[in-house]
């Protein structure tokens, strides 16, 4: 089958920008002129890229559960060759839906001394085919978005999930379960104040969503709160393992290839360096068919060929009027 994408807000061309820190590191005066004799200014600009996401799987532990646990563990077990591919900096965890076991309060499930996964986390398959094996002898009664607050935004969040949830990190829950959600009372109490607790976690709006494996042929709050957020829907009775490796595409963040500038460069004055995983910067071409562009339009750098990772560094310095 495939994912009913309503918004893919992790692909969208511009969000990236929300994870760009940046700052003029240098500026000087220089004593050079131009051809009228007057002096410009020396630019210096550097770009630490932020490429990071924070996913969190809720998943349904009733006794309907076990195919779907076993589909979800099997698929995106797959999805990590791809994520430590990206050089993107996740955080992957597991939490079920059961909120009548006190344990189970949206606490991370925990798997060969792991909480999370994250791009140091060794076979990272094999431990999150651990966490999303969590059983089918839970609640019946699925109160999968009073479990995502408590992870993100309870106590939960403050004690044994301490580190999992980045402030600067994009955010991204999907749901599992066959049935609803059955929760409406304290401290969700509505799907749409759900959904501004839920977008007040990160920076904007469109650094969120959930996506939900559910009962897709009739609204749900799952639904619902998906639509809203602008996340992915797919029903769980057709999902199977390639769906999910295909979902690791929606959850990642997306590259960061527009840098603004602080001040109009000087024609020719623009030089363009990279530097990658902390190694020496390289110098980086000029042209539609080379490495980056000037955009007058939004005085920006514009990457063509490049996709930055995680961690990696763009310098820039050009000349420019005073």
């Amino acid at each position: 089958m495939r994912w009913w994408v309503l918004v893919l807000v992790a692909c969208s061309s511009g969000a990236g920008e929300e994870l760009l820190s940046t700052g003029v590191v240098d500026t000087s005066v220089g004593d050079t002129s131009n051809d009228t004799g007057v002096s410009l200014v020396d630019v210096a600009e550097t770009f630490s890229v932020e490429r990071s996401v924070d996913v969190l799987f809720a998943v349904d532990v009733s006794c309907s559960m076990a195919d779907s646990q076993a589909v979800l563990a099997d698929g995106f077990s797959q999805a990590f060759t791809a994520l430590v591919s990206s050089g993107i900096d996740y955080h992957v965890g597991v939490i079920s839906t059961d909120m009548d076991d006190p344990t189970q309060w949206g606490v991370l499930s925990e798997a060969r001394g792991h909480r999370w996964i994250e791009p140091s986390t060794p076979d990272p398959d094999l431990v999150f085919r651990e966490l999303a094996l969590l059983g089918t002898d839970g609640s019946g009664a699925e109160l999968g978005l009073s479990a995502v607050y408590a992870a993100l935004g309870g106590d939960a969040a403050t004690g044994s999930n301490m580190g999992f949830r980045r402030p600067d990190a994009w955010m991204q829950v999907v749901v599992v379960s066959d049935d609803d959600d059955e929760g409406d009372g304290p401290p969700v109490i509505t799907t749409k104040e759900w959904a501004w607790w839920f977008d007040h976690l990160t920076a904007t709006p469109e650094m969120s969503a959930v996506h939900s494996v559910v009962d897709s042929t009739r609204p749900t709050p799952y639904v619902e709160l998906s639509q809203m957020t602008g996340g992915s829907i797919a029903d769980i009775s057709q999902v199977d393992e390639a769906d999910y490796l295909a979902l690791q595409v929606v959850l990642l963040p997306p590259p960061t290839t527009t840098f603004p500038l602080a001040q109009v460069p000087v024609e020719g004055t623009l030089v363009v360096e990279l530097s990658v995983g902390g190694a020496s910067p390289f110098l980086l071409a000029a042209g539609l068919d080379a490495d980056y562009i000037y955009d007058e339009t939004q005085q920006a750098v514009v990457l063509n060929t490049r996709e930055p990772a995680h961690g990696d560094v763009v310098s820039v310095s050009y000349q420019a009027l005073p």
